[in-house]
């Protein structure tokens, strides 16, 4: 807590071991404030930390995990992510030179006003249901076409990498479902 000096008229000045043995203005009703000497000698007391909670994931979109706040916004830009990310309260060292050019997939990350975490909110199980409809959606027109055409080595290619994405987008959806994959991350933690 800041040290403070209170006017005769009750008003409370926080004041800073600079102005010890100074006269302060109230800004209520202006009259002088003599502020003591020792006032510098006097450590102000650190903040305490807020205790360690797990991260409450009951609605990232719109509440802090950390610290239940309102105050949420979308990180829309890779490059304003990075600058929050180089701004945590911590330093935060990707694993890799790629972490921070990864694209925005499905979901874009969350800053808290309040405390400052940064997270990556969960993905809904429709992202889950949507992923696998697609994925066995396109599994089954590469199969069908496979079957009823006379294919060129070209097409051959364009069919397996249609296959190969259904089967991308119909595991990813299986793993969304099943809770494997898809789980909000807390980026940084924020002030503490």
């Amino acid at each position: 807590m800041s040290p403070s000096v209170t006017c005769e008229c009750g008003h409370s000045l926080v004041v800073d071991g600079s102005k010890a043995g100074l006269t302060m203005t109230c800004p209520n009703c202006q009259r002088p404030v003599p502020v003591p000497a020792d006032m510098a000698k006097q450590p102000s007391e650190p903040t305490p930390p807020l205790p360690a909670r797990e991260p409450c994931w009951d609605d990232p979109y719109r509440t802090c995990p950390v610290c239940g706040g309102q105050s949420v916004s979308k990180i829309s830009s890779k490059r304003a992510y990075q600058e929050k990310l180089r701004a945590c309260s911590h330093e935060y060292q990707p694993e890799d030179a790629e972490e921070l050019n990864q694209p925005f997939i499905l979901t874009v990350p969350r800053a808290c006003g309040q405390c400052g975490a940064i997270w990556m909110v969960p993905l809904g199980r429709l992202a889950g249901i949507v992923l696998l409809i697609a994925g066995v959606l396109a599994i089954a027109a590469g199969v069908w076409i496979w079957s009823e055409m006379e294919i060129t080595p070209r097409q051959r290619n364009v069919i397996f990498a249609v296959l190969g994405l259904g089967i991308a987008g119909a595991s990813y959806g299986v793993a969304l479902l099943a809770g494997k994959k898809g789980k909000g991350t807390l980026v940084d933690p924020g002030r503490k």
